[in-house]
């Protein structure tokens, strides 16, 4: 098994054992959350000794979160734990990559900005459409 193979093998260890679901492409290793259609994507760069760690919204969050809101869930409050439990991944996936020499760029904080306005667009949009009524 190589280097890189080991590498992705503890990434891959640790999404599943905070219940996130895997797809494996190449080098790119992406945990899909449970409760929410957000991953969170690692992407090596075994040449460089690089690696990449992102958050990404899946094309069906504002549905999710559309529907959670309608069902009078605090989205607000699930959101923050999802994101909350996305970056403890991240950070320890950090850890594993740093300790095998990698350097690691992580863009997880820029990437939940741009998560909260879709969270943000869609509880204004649900909030006009209420005063419509």
């Amino acid at each position: 098994m190589s280097k890189t193979s080991e590498i992705i093998e503890k990434i891959t260890n640790i999404m599943e054992s905070r219940d996130l679901n895997i797809e494996k492409k190449r080098n790119t290793i992406k945990g899909i959350h449970v409760d929410l259609p957000i991953a969170l994507v690692v992407k090596i760069y075994q040449n460089r000794k690089q690696a990449v760690i992102e958050l990404e919204s899946l094309e069906d969050l504002s549905d999710t979160l559309a529907d959670l809101i309608e069902s009078n869930e605090n989205v607000e409050d699930i959101v923050d734990t999802v994101l909350s439990e996305l970056r403890d991944a991240a950070i320890e996936i950090t850890r594993v990559l740093e300790t095998n020499g990698y350097m690691v760029e992580i863009k997880v904080m820029e990437n939940e900005k741009d998560i909260r306005d879709i969270i943000y667009e869609v509880l204004e949009e649900y909030r006009e459409f209420e005063e419509e009524e």
